[in-house]
């Protein structure tokens, strides 16, 4: 597959000028329920500035991260508490992607974008930021939230669902999944209802063209169907995906995004079944999924097999460790991220970590009892040490990337018979940025 050209992230897009709108004015202008929801504050005692002043305050601050005033906040029109909701939940899902939270703010975004009226409300709230900015960033992101809800909200049918259930499954060694090819989405077409066949055709445009405008469409489709197929169809994980694909999607393009091979819409979820069965009866542990933006800049994103309860951390990678308390042992991580060994560009990996300053070289120095043992599904490495140590690393690359994916384990010596489960868990894994079958 073609590398893709580089694009610029949907959460840039998201966290710095709509954080600005759902960030900052919603986390401020909403309030949250006993149960961790998010739940529409009502302004109508608030003073209302007049249309000169809101016009003014709304269009300097709409794109400064530093956030709207307490007037700005009260400022805005009651009819669009429950947009701004919506718009929050999004950054919440994307910001917590990597936590515990994850699953229970994927759930609420789900009912939101998939609720009959939101959006409507959503294109109405683009167009009082159009009308009172103009053209922006954030107006594009905002726009991409209503076509997600339009596409979300749409009534589900059995053969178009079960359609959607066979390209969520799907995938081949080259990257082609049933939610891009083109003779799958014809097949998607023929079926899908009415809401949903400019979507459908705006994935076949990111398929075949470059074109920035291309990505602007897809990005609200990616999470509409995620929406949709998880909510009226009842895939398992479907949302998650589609956010780790979204991830991938600039919105107005425009430089920066790391080098890839992979389609956005071809992002695979993770599959934790063959961790946590091959963990020893009694282990005490157990697997699950998460979605974790490896160096939280939106651009190298991944679907990792982690402990359930261990915590995220991210420094240079991302280490998940047991919670405090915990019996799993002081020395115990299991730590995921995008390397590229000083040399940040598409790349003869295998040449580059294997010389004499590479990376691969100077962990088996340092581990000199490893023991090399071969990958599926792409390019790499597995190494595992159980002599007097239990430690594993585990490496995968693709030349036309411009980063690898690295997961290394570190267990108590006396845990080395779960060496094999956590070796698993790092192979499950699933980066954004290259093709593994």
């Amino acid at each position: 597959m073609r590398p893709m050209p580089p694009r610029s992230s949907v959460v840039r897009v998201l966290v710095a000028p709509v954080a600005l709108l759902t960030g900052s004015l919603v986390v401020s202008g909403c309030g949250g329920s006993d149960d961790g929801k998010v739940t529409a504050k009502s302004a109508a005692t608030s003073t209302r500035l007049d249309s000169n002043d809101f016009d003014n305050a709304l269009c300097d601050e709409f794109e400064n991260s530093d956030g709207p005033s307490d007037e700005l906040r009260a400022a805005l029109p009651d009819r669009f508490d429950e947009a701004m909701v919506t718009l929050e939940a999004v950054i919440a899902s994307l910001d917590e992607m990597d936590n515990n939270e994850a699953e229970e703010l994927n759930k609420e975004l789900t009912r939101l974008l998939t609720a009959k009226a939101t959006g409507e409300q959503l294109g109405e709230l683009a167009e009082f930021v159009e009308a009172e900015c103009g053209e922006s960033e954030g107006l594009t992101a905002i726009a991409g939230m209503a076509e997600a809800a339009v596409v979300g909200a749409a009534d589900a049918d059995d053969e178009y669902c079960a359609l959607l259930a066979e390209g969520f499954a799907s995938g081949s060694g080259d990257g082609e999944s049933g939610l891009t090819s083109q003779d799958e989405l014809e097949r998607l077409l023929e079926v899908a209802p009415a809401e949903h066949h400019d979507a459908l055709r705006s994935l076949e445009s990111l398929a075949a063209s470059d074109d920035p405008g291309a990505s602007d469409e897809a990005f609200g489709t990616l999470l509409g169907l995620g929406a949709y197929s998880e909510e009226r169809c009842n895939i398992d994980g479907a949302l998650a995906q589609m956010l780790l694909g979204a991830l991938m999607v600039g919105i107005g393009g425009g430089g920066g995004g790391p080098t890839t091979t992979v389609d956005p819409a071809e992002v695979r979820r993770a599959d934790v079944s063959s961790a946590n069965a091959a963990l020893p009866s009694g282990s005490g542990i157990e697997f699950e999924v998460r979605s974790t933006d490896l160096e939280e800049d939106g651009e190298y994103v991944a679907s990792v097999v982690v402990p359930v309860g261990w915590e995220a951390e991210t420094n240079f990678d991302t280490s998940f460790t047991p919670p405090s308390g915990s019996s799993s042992g002081l020395f115990t991580s299991i730590d995921i991220g995008a390397g590229c060994d000083g040399v940040c560009e598409a790349n003869d990996w295998e040449t580059r970590l294997r010389g004499t300053d590479g990376y691969l070289s100077s962990w088996m120095a340092a581990h000199p009892s490893a023991r090399e043992l071969p990958i599926a599904g792409s390019e790499g490495v597995v190494l595992t040490s159980t002599a007097d140590e239990a430690v594993a690393l585990v490496l995968r690359w693709d030349d036309g990337a411009d980063k690898y994916l690295k997961c290394e384990v570190e267990l108590d010596d006396d845990r080395a018979d779960l060496i094999p489960a956590f070796v698993a868990a790092c192979e499950a894994a699933r980066p954004a940025w290259f093709v593994v079958s």
